[in-house]
């Protein structure tokens, strides 16, 4: 079982390009399923035990890349420019 990682975001923006901050649920949405991680959307076979952290985790990634303090201040090799996400070089 793996879970949702900024890594995976990042390879996105750096193999496909820049994705809009109001595309996050969509970007999100499209590497998940693709990739066969566990996201909120598959979780319903799993124990409450297991599931609670799980969508929290989902739900603190989300709002850190919607959010641009708090991606710079993650250090990450990710960078908001106009409204836009990328992957730095």
């Amino acid at each position: 079982m793996k879970r949702p990682a900024l890594f995976k975001l990042y390879i996105y923006a750096k193999s496909k390009g820049p994705f809009s901050l109001g595309s996050v649920n969509d970007v999100y949405s499209e590497i998940y399923d693709s990739e066969n991680i566990v996201c909120s959307k598959n979780l319903e076979a799993y124990p409450r035990v297991l599931r609670k952290p799980l969508k929290y985790h989902e739900k603190r990634l989300i709002r850190i890349l919607k959010g641009e303090n708090a991606l710079s201040k993650l250090g990450a090799d990710l960078k908001v420019l106009a409204n836009r996400i990328y992957a730095k070089s």
